[in-house]
């Protein structure tokens, strides 16, 4: 998404943790917030928040200052709402693990500090902090020898230590005093004399806490599949769930073709009557296939399909039909038993979110170019590509031109008469994937593109 954007060649250094990202740009402030609002433009319902500064910038915990001299200088950088959530040193967690905890942050307060005046007002203010969390014991650690390398070596054991591992809970100390109790009473034995240490190894693992239990993870492990047992989850294609009047007319299937029966695909879903948001491929008893998309749940879609065929018969007014039932109104004598329906592809947009009807009508267009129903060669008679330019680049489309669409190949308009497209126009066509979606169809199309009328 970055490289697509006008203007990444501006950027110098593009670091990113998580949700933070720290750029480094070479150019005009203008044309960095222009930069910013083309990334903000995109269908992952992603949103970017910035703050720029020609001599100081905040990222995580760091602080950077651009000096005079153009050297750089960090400190520690603490937000203004930020308290003191320090753990407390009466918390039941290992006092190993709680005298650590001020080596720790002073480590850290070292390492950030480019310089010996911030780290010691920083290291001020975390004696305060832990003060007021009730340390005092590490506090009195030296801090001057923070970074340097400890000079004592690692001692050797001949034996290898057992260790005693189990969740960590309030009753730590009482355990450890009744295994220092006892322990004698192992080492009495004389087979186990040679194998145990003179003193027991307890280690702790982390136990859950109120923020496990209470914060999910976006992570959701797969449910037990119900329908083989060597497998991860349900099986890939279209199935029918046997309960709907619209059943009938689903075809249990796992691949698919195209217009011209060449090309194989496979379907990389489960879907079924019940699936929402889909696109599906519908045929006749002719062969001729129609691509369509739904929000709604596919059995809905097909019950619609089955009552316009059966009522085309009493329309007075044929050309006003839709695609499937005046096909079946000129050919099939109005019955719709020839009409066979399968899901090929579902959209799902993930936790995050985003424009879950622009996603669709994207997958719609590359079905119908991939699958080559646009007519003669099928029943979709029309076929749009402005989904691919919702929200891109910071261009609005004129409404003329955006309700615009793509007919059929007989339909299109000759290259002679086409007005001709400029090169900074036809560079936004390519990158924003406009070509991908049809560069499977025929070439006379590509060469004979509409033109559009974009305004900034």
């Amino acid at each position: 998404m970055v490289l697509d954007t006008p203007g990444h060649s501006s950027v110098i250094s593009w670091l990113r943790y998580i949700d933070d990202i720290l750029l480094i740009w070479q150019g005009s402030a203008s044309h960095l917030e222009s930069f910013l609002c083309h990334l903000n433009n995109n269908i992952f319902n992603i949103k970017l928040t910035w703050k720029y500064s020609h001599t100081t910038v905040e990222v995580l915990d760091l602080q950077i200052f651009k000096l005079n001299d153009g050297s750089v200088s960090t400190d520690i950088f603490r937000k203004t709402t930020a308290t003191n959530s320090l753990l407390h040193f009466t918390s039941s967690h290992p006092p190993k693990l709680k005298s650590s905890i001020p080596i720790g942050q002073f480590l850290r307060a070292r390492r950030i500090c480019s310089d010996d005046t911030a780290f010691h007002a920083q290291a001020r203010d975390l004696r305060h902090r832990f003060k007021n969390r009730g340390y005092s014991r590490a506090l009195y650690t030296n801090r001057s020898t923070l970074l340097s390398k400890s000079s004592c070596k690692k001692k050797t054991r001949a034996y290898v230590t057992p260790r005693f591992i189990a969740k960590f809970n309030s009753n730590w100390t009482e355990i450890n005093q009744i295994f220092k109790k006892h322990w004698s009473v192992l080492l009495s034995d004389k087979d186990l004399q040679q194998q145990l240490t003179p003193y027991p190894s307890i280690t702790w693992r982390r136990s859950r806490t109120l923020g496990d239990l209470l914060c999910q993870s976006h992570y959701v492990a797969p449910k037990k599949n119900l329908f083989a047992t060597d497998s991860k989850g349900p099986p890939w294609g279209c199935f029918s769930c046997g309960k709907c009047s619209a059943c009938r007319y689903i075809l249990r299937t796992k691949e698919f073709t195209n217009a011209k029966g060449d090309e194989m695909f496979k379907i990389v879903h489960h879907i079924t009557c019940d699936t929402e948001v889909v696109v599906y491929h519908a045929s006749c008893p002719c062969g001729y296939i129609y691509v369509g998309m739904t929000t709604r749940s596919l059995k809905i879609r097909i019950q619609e399909h089955v009552r316009d065929i059966k009522n085309a018969i009493t329309c007075s007014e044929p050309h006003l039909l839709k695609l499937i039932a005046r096909h079946f109104f000129d050919i099939h004598g109005c019955n719709p038993k020839g009409l066979s329906v399968r899901g090929i592809d579902h959209v799902y947009m993930g936790i995050r979110g985003g424009n879950l009807k622009q996603k669709l009508l994207q997958k719609e267009t590359r079905w119908i170019v991939t699958l080559d129903t646009l007519s003669p060669n099928g029943l979709n008679e029309t076929i749009s590509f402005k989904s691919f330019f919702l929200r891109m680049a910071g261009f609005t489309c004129m409404e003329s031109s955006f309700d615009h669409m793509f007919t059929s190949q007989q339909n299109l308009p000759n290259a002679s008469t086409t007005p001709q497209i400029n090169s900074r126009r036809k560079q936004y066509y390519s990158t924003y994937k406009v070509r991908e979606a049809i560069q499977s169809y025929k070439h006379e199309i590509i060469n004979d593109l509409p033109h559009r009328t974009f305004e900034e």
